[in-house]
């Protein structure tokens, strides 16, 4: 006859007695008696060829295999739950502590590395939605370079970043002012005021006041801004190919922000009358069709207002 096979199972119990007795000097005494039981188990699974419905030893053990393993997990199950249900309150309040603590130190971590770059992107669309004008697409425009350049992480791979926006309209100083008192409260306060141009601007003075922003501001991620673009002669718009030329940038992330104030009449053909405009004003003043094309391509969006 074939030895039985079975699983070798224990399972241990504490049991807490307590009794209420009064003393000789008549006070309430408690005792508890602590009992630790042991049983001795043993599952014993019948011999699969005595069993009628098999036609081998083999094709019996192949068939209950299954039937063992699930009855040992339901065992070690019991034993696991009963272990944890029997600890001390302690145990369980030093658990549930520690669970806590850790959750609070998620809830910390997430909300100081997902909120705060939020923060400052709420304040720029806050300004942003103070100009109805814009298009959906150009306020993002503007939030995507400000994210782009200013949270610059990669300078070692990609070097320093340079975008240009020329902002359209009757509008476009006061925003411009708007953006770049923006980035110095939040990204460099050592920003300067933006440069006011007119028909007046010499190239020579131009390349040094804005060398001299550039250089002053360079300890941070900044902003350069140039108001009325379209005021200046021949040939003080040649400053902008080098300024805007974003394979020279030494110094540090940088959004150069231009503005005209010469509004368009037509929305939806805003950014070609602005070139337009501007390429007609330089040339009228000395440029011709080689020396400012370059200059125009340096502008990487046309925002108009």
């Amino acid at each position: 006859m074939a030895p039985k096979r079975g699983l070798n199972t224990s399972i241990t119990k504490d049991i807490t007695i307590r009794s209420c007795e009064i003393n000789e000097t008549e006070v309430l005494v408690t005792r508890e008696v602590h009992i630790t039981r042991t049983v001795e188990t043993q599952e014993e699974f019948p011999d699969p060829s005595e069993s009628s419905g098999c036609e081998s030893t083999d094709s019996c053990m192949d068939e209950n295999w299954t039937d063992e393993l699930s009855r040992y997990v339901r065992i070690k199950t019991y034993q696991y739950k009963y272990y944890f249900q029997s600890k001390p309150l302690p145990f369980k309040i030093i658990s549930s502590s520690i669970s806590f603590l850790l959750l609070v130190i998620l809830v910390g971590l997430y909300m100081k590395f997902s909120s705060q770059p939020n923060l400052w992107k709420d304040d720029l669309n806050i300004i942003l939605r103070k100009y109805p004008s814009l298009y959906a697409a150009d306020r993002s425009a503007i939030v995507f370079t400000f994210e782009d350049v200013l949270e610059n992480q990669n300078v070692e791979v990609h070097g320093f970043l340079t975008k240009t926006i020329l902002l359209s309209g009757r509008n476009s100083d006061k925003l411009l002012r708007e953006l770049q008192r923006f980035v110095k409260i939040h990204f460099n306060p050592e920003i300067r005021e933006p440069i006011t141009l007119d028909e007046n601007t010499r190239r020579a003075d131009l390349h040094d006041t804005v060398e001299t922003g550039i250089n002053s501001s360079k300890s941070g991620p900044g902003v350069m801004g140039l108001m009325g673009i379209d005021k200046m002669l021949w040939d003080a718009p040649l400053v902008l190919h080098a300024f805007c030329d974003p394979d020279v940038n030494e110094n540090a992330n940088r959004v150069n922000l231009l503005s005209m104030s010469q509004a368009t009449k037509n929305k939806k053909s805003c950014e070609e009358q602005a070139l337009r405009v501007l390429t007609n004003t330089w040339k009228a003043t000395g440029g011709n069709a080689d020396n400012i094309p370059p200059i125009l391509s340096r502008i990487d969006y046309i925002i108009c207002l």
